[in-house]
C-alpha cells in the first residue's frame, strides 16, 4: 500500500488540474491509511514479542501432520518464518514511518500544513533517519533541503544493524 500511495502521490504532484489532483490525493490517502492500519496492527501484534514467543506462534500455525509438508523440512520452514518476523520487527517501523511521510506529503499538497507537520514528526519518531520526512518539515518551515552524502548513498546503513 505504501507503493500504491507513492504512485498516486507522484501523479497528483505532477497534475495541473486541481480537481484531478484532488482525486489522486484521495486515492493516495486511501492507500496510505490502509498501509498505516496494516503496519500498526502488525506492530501491535508482533512488534515487541521475543523470539521464543514468535517461535511458539509460528510453530502453532503449521499443521505438522498435513500432507503438504510430507517431503519438506517443517522445522526449516518454521525457522525461516521466525527469522523473517524478527527482521520485520526492525523493518516494519520504518515502513510505518514511510506511510506517515506519505500522509504528511498528502496533507501538505492538500494545504493542511498542521497535519503535514504532525505526520512528518510521527515519521521521524519511528525512524529518525527518514530524510524525506526531515525534508518535508524543512519545506514546511521554509528551510533548505538536506542531502545524503555520497558515502551514505554508496554505503547505506545496514538495516539489520539496529
Amino acid at each position: 500500500y505504501n507503493n500504491r500511495a507513492a504512485v498516486w502521490l507522484t501523479i497528483a504532484i505532477s497534475e495541473n488540474n486541481d480537481s484531478i489532483k484532488k482525486t489522486y490525493l484521495q486515492k493516495a490517502r486511501m492507500a496510505t491509511d490502509r498501509a498505516i492500519n496494516l503496519f500498526k496492527g502488525w506492530i501491535d501484534k508482533f512488534g515487541n514479542e521475543p523470539e521464543d514467543m514468535i517461535y511458539k506462534m509460528v510453530y502453532g500455525y503449521y499443521n505438522h501432520d498435513s500432507s503438504i509438508y510430507k517431503d519438506l523440512d517443517i522445522h526449516k520452514i518454521i525457522d525461516k518464518r521466525v527469522e523473517d518476523m524478527l527482521i520485520a520487527q526492525l523493518e516494519t517501523p520504518r515502513r510505518l514511518s514511510v506511510a506517515y511521510t506519505n500522509l504528511g506529503t498528502i496533507c501538505r499538497h492538500s494545504e493542511d500544513y498542521e497535519s503535514a507537520m504532525l505526520n512528518n514528526k510521527k515519521a521521524l519518531e519511528l525512524w529518525p533517519d527518514n530524510l524525506t520526512a526531515k525534508n518535508n518539515i524543512n519545506i514546511l518551515l521554509g528551510r533548505p533541503l538536506e542531502e545524503r552524502s555520497t558515502l551514505d548513498k554508496l554505503f547505506p546503513e545496514d538495516k539489520d544493524s539496529e
